[in-house]
This record gives C-alpha cells, structure tokens and sequence, in this order.
C-alpha cells in the first residue's frame, strides 16, 4: 500500500489515484430475475433452482481471497483451473469464455440480468448442467451460471455447498471436508 500511495496509484486498480476516482473492474453485482420481457431479448425464465436471487462476492469478480474462501485445483475435460470455494456467492459461475474455450454444452435460452452495483445491469449469457469437475480425485456434477468473471475461472458458492451437507471447514489452516459418495473427502 505505501508503495502504491508513493506512485499516487489506486489501492485497487493501477489507475493514478485523484479526488473522485472510480475503480472500472472494481464492483459488486447482485443477479435478479427479469420479471417480465422488456424488449431487450431476455425473457422470461421459467424455471429457478430457488428463490434467491443470484449473487457473486466482490472476492470473486476481484479474484481477491478472503476469510470466507479456499481456493482450489481443478480440472474440466482435460483442462488445469482455479476454483474458488465461496461461502459468499449464492451460486456456482465460470467463465463464460472458459466454458466456450471447453465446448461445455449450456442452455443459450437460460439468461438472466446481474445488477451491478451502480444499478446497471449486465445479462449473462446462460447455464451448463452437470458440467464435471474433478478436484484432488473426485468427480463432481455441478451446475453453472455464466459470467464473465476477472478474479477466478471456476466459482463454487453456496449452491454447491448446500448439496454437501455437513462440512467441517477450517478457514485457518484451508481445510475442508465432507462425505459425498459414501466417502470422506478432504480439500
């Protein structure tokens, strides 16, 4: 930090700091379901896993760690990535380009709007069912939404958390574990 204050840069971004300095990359969305069609080619969805609306930490988009995350190995079809073991994200996200760049089959109709912080709103391009991942030996099934994601390829949030049932998670020493498939599984 005091090598950035020395430089007169942004703590957040490589930008010269300046009274009234706005980050671009730097921002919290939220995802809301569009309740009628607008016109803008996004409509209706007609079925949702629940009633939360969507929602990525600002840890995520940054690619930031922090004290309610773990960040992990991973593979999908072959390919080494970063995933990101969230507590605050509502769902699971990857990389819109990362999912194309692996020819993962997503529903195109399935779109939805994430209202960033300034009350714009930005439309992710849709959802990958069952995509397999494996981490350290075990293959999971996991849903994805599509966003164009900065900080991390691969988000794990408490969607995904939800389907594991009782976890013991140690934050101080990065160490998780839970039973799935009638195994003991150790992050």
């Amino acid at each position: 930090m005091k090598e950035r204050r020395d430089k007169g840069r942004c703590f957040n971004c490589d930008e010269k700091f300046a009274l009234g300095h706005r980050c671009k990359k730097l921002f919290l969305i939220e995802g809301c379901w569009p309740e009628e069609d607008s016109g803008d080619g996004i409509g209706d969805i007609e079925e949702k896993e629940d009633n939360d609306e969507l929602e990525i930490s600002l840890h995520a988009m940054a690619g930031s760690p922090a004290p309610q995350t773990m960040q992990i190995h991973g593979v999908i079809n072959q390919q080494s990535l970063i995933v990101l073991i969230d507590s605050g994200s509502t769902h699971n996200f990857i990389e819109e380009r990362l999912a194309e760049k692996l020819g993962l089959t997503c529903n195109r109709e399935e779109r939805f709007n994430v209202k960033v912080a300034c009350s714009e709103r930005i439309s992710c391009k849709g959802r990958c069912i069952g995509v397999q991942v494996r981490i350290q030996g075990v293959t999971l099934d996991i849903n994805f939404y599509l966003l164009p994601l900065e900080g991390y390829e691969v988000v794990l949030g408490a969607q995904w958390l939800r389907t594991l049932g009782m976890i013991e998670w140690d934050f101080s020493k990065l160490l998780m574990r839970f039973q799935y498939g009638g195994k003991r599984i150790s992050l």
